[in-house]
C-alpha cells in the first residue's frame, strides 16, 4: 500500500466536474480525503481561459503508477475531457498524480501557491 496525492482541476462547469471526479475516486480508491476547492487563475495557457477550480486528494492504494495513471485518464474521458477541447483551453477535468509509489511527479506543481495551501489541509 502506498500513498497517492492527486491534483484535480477544471475550468468548464467546474463544480459539477470536480464533484463527478471526487465521486468516481471515492468509488475506486475507497478511503480518500479531499482538500477544499479553490478558484485559481490559469497558469501557462496559450489561449484565454476561465478560472480553474482545484483541489487535492490523498489516498492509499495498491495500484502502481502505470495502473493509477490509466485509471485516471479513463475517468477524465468518462467525464468528457477530450484532446480537442484541451487544445481549445477547455478542461472539463484534469487529474494529475503528484505522488505515487513514493515518487513525486509534476515537480512544478509542487511549487504552486495553491498546491502548497491545499496540501496543508491534508
Amino acid at each position: 500500500m502506498s500513498k497517492v496525492l492527486l491534483c484535480l482541476g477544471s475550468n468548464r462547469d467546474a463544480l459539477r466536474h470536480i464533484d463527478a471526479a471526487q465521486n468516481m475516486l471515492r468509488r475506486t480508491l475507497g478511503d480518500i480525503r479531499f482538500s477544499q476547492s479553490l478558484w485559481t487563475k490559469p497558469i501557462g495557457t496559450a489561449t484565454p481561459s476561465p478560472l480553474y477550480l482545484n483541489c487535492l486528494a490523498q489516498a492509499d492504494t495498491n495500484l502502481g503508477y502505470p495502473a493509477l495513471r490509466q485509471m485516471l485518464k479513463d475517468m477524465e474521458r468518462t467525464i468528457g475531457s477530450t484532446p480537442t477541447e484541451r487544445k481549445q483551453g477547455i478542461v472539463r477535468i484534469d487529474i494529475d498524480i503528484l505522488l505515487a509509489d513514493g515518487q513525486r511527479h509534476h515537480e512544478d506543481d509542487w511549487e504552486r501557491p495553491y498546491v502548497k495551501n491545499l496540501l496543508a489541509q491534508l
